[in-house]
């Protein structure tokens, strides 16, 4: 098994990608083209006065910076925890400049009424689109040069030190995604809950298990991570936590 000691990742922010998803229900998703610009609203657990969601996700100083986003199939419902091959068959990345930041009540009321269960100052970001990849691309494919500006030194350990500390008091949820990659779910507590998309490859003639997407959710904080580090042994078996899927997996 081949062991990256380097653990780089590249932070990423998932937004909800253009107004027509709530103003027409039928659309299923925002079909994303380069070039063009965006207006992303942040979500709608956004609440200043709340002690939970009440952080802006890009500050107001990082306009003008370009950054790494996501977007999802709404169905998926990331945040509540569903994944599926359909919907990682959809996920996009995308290179994109902060243009502007406002917020919901800068908008007319008609817009606004669309987003009734929204704060009137949830953060609304204005997104230049420069580049688009499919998630699988990431996933499956070779590495894709543009991202490389966007990486940096990970000093976490994708949440390991919580479930070392935490053997045996956490569930851990997984199914396949193919033959050669998984998706797995482990909660540490009822506020606490991480998935990680773990890959399958052969390199260099031994397989290495590679962690190559990770989101940590923790009370009103979310962390979103593509990466590209693979397991030691020890992090394998923290992810197994007796899920006949991942011990059939990891085999």
């Amino acid at each position: 098994m081949t062991f990256y000691q380097d653990k780089q990742v590249i932070p990423c922010s998932v937004f909800e990608w253009g107004w027509e998803t709530f103003i027409d229900f039928n659309i299923l998703e925002k079909q994303i083209e380069k070039n063009k610009t965006y207006l992303v609203i942040q979500d709608n657990h956004f609440n200043p006065l709340s002690s939970w969601h009440n952080k802006q996700k890009i500050p107001n100083s990082d306009i003008g910076q370009t950054k790494i986003f996501l977007q999802f199939n709404r169905n998926a419902e990331i945040n509540g925890e569903e994944f599926s091959q359909e919907e990682i068959d959809f996920a996009k990345i995308i290179i994109g400049k902060v243009i502007n930041i406002s917020t919901l009540e800068n908008y007319n009321s008609v817009i606004t009424k669309t987003f009734f269960n929204y704060h009137h100052l949830t953060p609304v970001y204005c997104i230049e689109v420069i580049d688009i990849f499919y998630l699988k691309e990431y996933l499956f494919g070779s590495e894709i040069s543009k991202l490389n500006d966007f990486k940096i030194h990970n000093q976490s350990d994708f949440n390991f030190y919580g479930l070392n500390h935490s053997y045996d008091k956490y569930n851990v949820d997984a199914y396949l995604l193919d033959d050669d990659c998984i998706f797995i779910r482990t909660h540490l507590s009822e506020y606490s809950f991480q998935y990680y998309i773990v890959v399958k490859k052969l390199i260099d003639d031994k397989w290495a298990f590679l962690i190559k997407f990770f989101a940590d959710f923790y009370c009103d904080t979310d962390s979103y991570q593509l990466a590209n580090y693979s397991l030691t042994q020890k992090e394998i078996k923290l992810l197994c936590a007796n899920n006949f899927t991942c011990l059939r997996f990891f085999m």
